[in-house]
């Protein structure tokens, strides 16, 4: 084969190797569970915060991160994630430590065996007696 046929070759099996690699996809949710509104606060890759508003007795999907490569393993709450603040009608700022995993209730689902594809559902109930 020529050098330019080779290169293709060699391009095209890149594409389907890189396709079988799999994903993990990780969802944050905030439940709201307290009697008022509650703001969320996200940092993007690029610094630029961002808000949700959550009324009370609803949820709502906060941050979702992508990683190339399928795993079962959840990871910590806020892996790659560059800011999450809570904060209620009040202006008072949720006190529960968000990088620990006991404070999250997580569900993991294998969505594809073959390549490996997962989704771990983080999901953060805040009620009342989590602000100050």
């Amino acid at each position: 084969m020529k050098n330019g046929k080779v290169g293709l070759v060699l391009f095209g099996l890149a594409l389907v190797l890189s396709a079988c690699e799999g994903n993990t996809d990780r969802i944050r949710i905030v439940k709201n569970v307290t009697d008022s509104e509650l703001t969320v606060y996200t940092m993007s890759y690029d610094s630029t915060w961002s808000s949700i508003q959550i009324p009370s007795g609803k949820r709502e999907t906060v941050v979702t991160t992508s990683q190339r490569g399928g795993s079962e393993d959840p990871g910590s709450p806020l892996l790659d994630v560059f800011g999450l603040i809570v904060v209620n009608a009040n202006q008072d700022t949720l006190k529960t430590d968000l990088n620990d995993a006991n404070n999250w209730v997580i569900y993991s689902n294998q969505i594809k065996k073959a390549p490996s594809n997962w989704e771990h559902e983080f999901v953060l109930n805040v009620d009342d007696a989590d602000f100050d």
